[in-house]
Formats: C-alpha cells, structure tokens, sequence
C-alpha cells in the first residue's frame, strides 16, 4: 500500500508512512480483513473494550532507518518498535484494550493468542484481534541463524524426516479475531484453553529443547480443561525438522496422547509446507488447523519420506505423519505473494504435482504446539464448530447472484470466475 492510501485510509502521515515498517502496514491491512471477515463493522468497535495482541521478534527494516539514513525524520522510532505494531491498530480504529507486541521468538504469536485468551476469561477485554508477524529482509539475520546452525541448507523443512537437517525460513502475517462465542456473527472453531511455560535451567544450552518441560505442560493442560489427551483427533506439532527438536517433542507427545490410545495419532507441521514463519509460526498452524476442520481433512506433510532415527513412536506407528511425496524445486520459487484468508505467505516453493492425497479428520479435537528457541513453550486447544451448514452454505432458491472478482492480470479474473464456475458445477454433479 502507498504512502498515500496510508494516509487516506488509516490516517498515517505521509512521513511516517514512509519509515514504517512494512510489518505495521501489513498487520494493519490484515487487522481490517479479520474483523470484516467475522461479520463486524471496524469503526463500530470504536471504545470498545478489543485489546491488540501481536507475536513479534526481529524487525529487520530498523537498521536501515536506525543506522543507515540518519538524514531521514525521526518517524524511524515510531515505525519500527514492535510495541507500535500492535499500538497502531488500536490508535486506527479508536480501542482501548490492553495493546501490546509479545516476543518470545518462535512461539510469540501462540503467547499472544495465549494472552488473549485469558485477557477475555479474565474480563480485561471483550474481544481481541490477535496476530504474528515475519518478514525477512535483511540477509545478517538469515546469516545469524545459519551460523547458529539451524537452518536447511537445501532450503526443506524435512519435520519428523530422518534426513531432517533444519528449516526454512519464511514470511507469514496473520491476524485472528478473537470473540466470545455469544457475540459472534462467524464461527471458524473454538478456542477451549491456551497454557504456557518456560523450559527454565538446561545443561545444554538454552537453545536445548526440554521435552520432559514440553510433557510437563502438556499433561497440565489436559488435566486443567479436563479433556482426555488420547480423544485428540490431531496434534499439529511444532516441527522445525532440527536434529534435536524434533525427537524431543515427538516423544513429548508420545507419552502425553498415546497412552490408552488404540489407534496412531495424526501429526504434522504446516512448516514442511510453507517453511518456518518464527515468531508468526504459531498462528500459521492455527491457521491449517482451522481450515482442517473446515475441510474435515487433514493437509498432509511435504518431505517425508524416513521416519526419525530411533524416535520409537514414530518406528511403532504410535504416531502417524499424514504426508505427500510431492518433489519441490527451488529453481521454481514464486516471488509473488500467496493469500490465503487473512495470512500473507512470500516465497512458498512451487511444486511439480499437485497434492491429492487428505486424511479425514474424524474428531474436532485439535492441538497445537509452539516452542520459542529461548524455552518459551505454548500448547493450545481447539474444537471444530459442531454447526452444521445449510445446504453447504449455498442459497436455496434458483436466484442469481452477482460474482465479483479481481485480479492484477486479467487471466486471474477468468481463473478466479472458472473456479467459482466449477465449484458450482461439483455441487450440482453431488
């Protein structure tokens, strides 16, 4: 968006806009699609009591407005602090919950939603817009992780593979409203409880994944909301594919959901699919479980082919990674973003074939995980939302209605306008 729609729309001056971090711009388009998306006018929440709660770590444009163009105006402290990010949507649209940025690396935008939660339960706010937020655009922080020794080098997220060697990094920002289910208009799933913890002291290190801490959590979360962990219909794991934490957390999840179970427990990790968000991370998974339980199937993983060397209940089948051995070439990289609701996805691999292959997804039970490099753990719960659609959501009189479209090209109007078509015809052959 230009600085001058900044200006027009969200009421940014035009010298701020030009030294805002482009997170910021994005969070605030995402915040704006979120809360129309959930049926609700955004200038009607104005004083009302929605908080802002946004995961962020790195901002990687405030070198360049800190330290490199010194001649520029002091908007540069405004535009890239991360308690601004969420600060802003709340100044925009006039809210006056609580509103602030939470970092605790991967795992920030599962604490904020963790935050949220309990700022509803606890009467702090009535609702909240809650988001994650990643861009990669400055190649000394990719170098750092490298040196750190944490990223793939073929550029896979390899999650639960025994050739897993680390991930990819990518970009993502998503923004989820948050509401009591009294008051909303649009129900995508509910969110039944929300835990944190931190790994504390580990003789390894601090990057050291502790998974007697992740168990530790997880079987305190079950006991508090009171549902039995071996009901789980699917537990969408962290899964970074690092040599280490995968094991940890597989054998975490091993000894939490597998006892009394009779059949395998579906895994996996939405960062085989479109790489490792960091910070925004959390909220991608949210994101694939939600349309999971739309769907009523589970997406499955990309480049898993061995299961992990000596993690046994993925040798035992106690877990069960639902995946594609679909081939994925980097020199078929898409430079242009991919919108899915309100997530922005940069740079996901293009593929040769085309995923058919869907497990369905029998229990609206889902769980999630999100594990922060500095010990910081985070476990959520949701349940699919047991209304069933009329006639698939589709009118029941033979009216017609009027189909908007639009696209940059116009071969993406006729693509958008043919899938339209055929999703229309598939409902009339059923």
């Amino acid at each position: 968006m230009s600085a001058s729609l900044m200006l027009q729309y969200f009421g940014i001056h035009y010298k701020q806009a030009h030294t805002m971090d482009p997170m910021c711009r994005l969070l605030l388009e995402r915040s704006f699609e979120a809360i129309v998306d959930a049926g609700v006018n955004p200038w009607t929440l104005r004083g009302s009591r929605c908080g802002v709660f946004i995961g962020a770590c790195f901002s990687e444009t405030e070198k360049t407005w800190f330290y490199e163009k010194l001649q520029i105006n002091g908007y540069g402290i405004t535009g890239c602090s991360r308690a601004v990010l969420a600060n802003r949507i709340s100044y925009w649209l006039g809210i006056n919950g609580p509103s602030y940025t939470v970092d605790s690396a991967c795992s920030s935008s599962l604490y904020a939603l963790e935050h949220a939660y309990k700022a509803i339960r606890d009467g702090h706010c009535d609702a909240a817009l809650v988001g994650g937020s990643n861009l990669c655009l400055h190649p000394y922080v990719s170098l750092q992780f490298a040196r750190l020794g944490v990223l793939s080098m073929d550029g896979k997220c390899k999650s639960f593979d025994n050739n897993a060697n680390g991930y990819a990094r990518s970009e993502a920002i998503v923004m989820v409203y948050l509401q009591k289910s009294k008051d909303a208009k649009r129900i995508y799933s509910t969110l039944v409880h929300a835990k944190t913890n931190c790994d504390g002291y580990k003789e390894q290190g601090i990057t050291y994944p502790s998974g007697l801490m992740q168990q530790k959590l997880l079987e305190e979360f079950y006991t508090e909301c009171r549902v039995d962990p071996s009901t789980m219909g699917y537990i969408e794991a962290h899964g970074t594919g690092t040599r280490v934490g995968d094991p940890e957390e597989l054998t975490a999840l091993d000894h939490v959901f597998c006892k009394g179970r009779t059949t395998p427990l579906p895994i996996g990790s939405v960062k085989s699919n479109i790489g490792h968000s960091e910070p925004a991370s959390g909220l991608c998974s949210v994101a694939k479980v939600i349309i999971a339980l739309e769907e009523g199937a589970i997406p499955p993983n990309l480049h898993f082919e061995t299961p992990k060397e000596g993690v046994e209940p993925l040798e035992n089948g106690k877990l069960k990674v639902n995946y594609s051995n679909i081939l994925c070439s980097n020199k078929n990289i898409i430079n242009k973003p991919f919108k899915l609701s309100n997530i922005t996805f940069i740079n996901i691999l293009s593929c040769r074939k085309v995923v058919t292959e869907r497990e369905p997804l029998t229990n609206g039970w889902v769980g999630i995980n999100s594990f922060g490099f500095g010990g910081a753990n985070c476990h959520v719960l949701l349940h699919w939302n047991e209304k069933t659609k009329v006639n698939g959501s589709a009118p029941q009189d033979s009216l017609p209605r009027l189909i908007v479209a639009s696209g940059r090209t116009e071969e993406a109007v006729h693509t958008i306008l043919n899938d339209v078509n055929m999703h229309q015809t598939l409902k009339r052959g059923n």
